[in-house]
């Protein structure tokens, strides 16, 4: 069978579909029609409107999470690495008080990641093979600079 005749087959079905959908419409009273037809345009809307706050709804919550990061970032952590604006890197004291700081229980939800950065070589990391590896400087250095914090949320179990 040819592709014009698998058309030909594909539009005689469709109109079998709509035909009778047709009729059915055309024996309705306006009224019904209306009824029908804005029911239709209120549902569609609500779709589109729920999803349109759903969509703000989760933007405002990262948005929150991230404010709490830069917050905890601000008024607890910062003042463990003052000492980088001298050297270039973390004592060991101040290193375990990152690391406890970094803990689940202490931060009240679990922190995935968590990088120190300083030019392009990581400082502190709680994934201990990041520390001392270098990094050309592409995308994140230049928001890393300006104090961009970056927060992605999924789903954890």
């Amino acid at each position: 069978m040819t592709s014009r005749g698998s058309f030909r087959g594909a539009m005689q079905r469709l109109a079998a579909l709509i035909y009778p959908a047709r009729k059915w419409w055309s024996g309705l009273d306006l009224s019904h029609q209306f009824t029908i037809a804005t029911s239709v345009i209120v549902i569609v809307g609500m779709l589109i409107i729920g999803r349109w706050v759903t969509t703000r709804i989760t933007d405002g919550v990262i948005q929150s999470a991230a404010a709490d990061a830069v917050l905890y970032s601000d008024s607890f952590i910062n003042p463990l690495i003052q000492e980088l604006a001298t050297g270039s890197s973390l004592s060991a004291e101040n290193q375990t008080a990152l690391d406890t700081l970094l803990q689940p229980q202490s931060a009240g939800q679990p922190i995935v990641g968590f990088i120190i950065w300083q030019g392009d070589t990581i400082i502190h990391s709680n994934r201990r093979e990041m520390i001392g590896r270098v990094f050309p400087p592409v995308e994140f250095p230049t928001t890393r600079v300006v104090g961009t914090c970056h927060v992605r949320l999924r789903p954890t179990g």
